[in-house]
């Protein structure tokens, strides 16, 4: 803590000394419980490239945020696309779903209940169930395999496939 408070005093002069001091103080000890020396560099590297943040520091928040996993660091997709993906689940194609959307549904969410909720509740429940699911493939968790599916043009309950199947009966039932 005392390197990253050096740092953002080399960083940011007067304007870090005058927000929060020249030691570290309790907030921001408390703030970064949890957090490795590692994602403190991810952090700093993201202060670095970010426009926001080049006249006045971030708040032990931001900052928090800026050290935590993100998606796109692991190859999964981003929090539109994935909410996307869950919400749309039987209506996107096998090879367009992400391992990743799976096992935040199968783990985190009771899907059957977020279809009733008004979208901002579920983007919130769905946001929680992300970040968890980002956190265990960042801690080298597995991903589950997207299960094999019936082809839409085998399963019998499309239209065509019904119409098959009543004139299959109708043929039988003549005999």
């Amino acid at each position: 803590m005392v390197r990253l408070w050096e740092r953002m005093l080399d960083a940011y002069g007067p304007r870090w000394e005058s927000a929060y001091g020249t030691v570290p103080n309790k907030a921001w000890t408390d703030g970064l419980a949890g957090i490795t020396p590692e994602m403190i560099g991810t952090g700093l590297s993201r202060l670095l490239k970010s426009e926001e943040f080049k006249k006045w520091p971030p708040n032990v928040f931001e900052f928090r945020d800026m050290c935590s996993p993100k998606a796109e660091d692991y190859g999964l997709p981003d929090y539109d696309e994935a909410y996307w993906q869950a919400v749309n689940w039987g209506r996107v194609k096998h090879d367009d779903k992400h391992q990743a959307v799976l096992h935040a549904m199968r783990e985190y969410i009771d899907m059957f209940g977020c279809r009733r909720l008004a979208e901002k509740e579920a983007r919130r429940i769905f946001d929680t169930a992300w970040k968890k699911t980002i956190d265990h493939v960042a801690a080298g968790g597995e991903l589950p395999e997207i299960p094999v599916e019936i082809p839409e043009e085998l399963n019998i309950i499309t239209e065509k496939g019904q119409a098959a199947g009543r004139a299959a009966m109708l043929k039988a039932m003549r005999k």
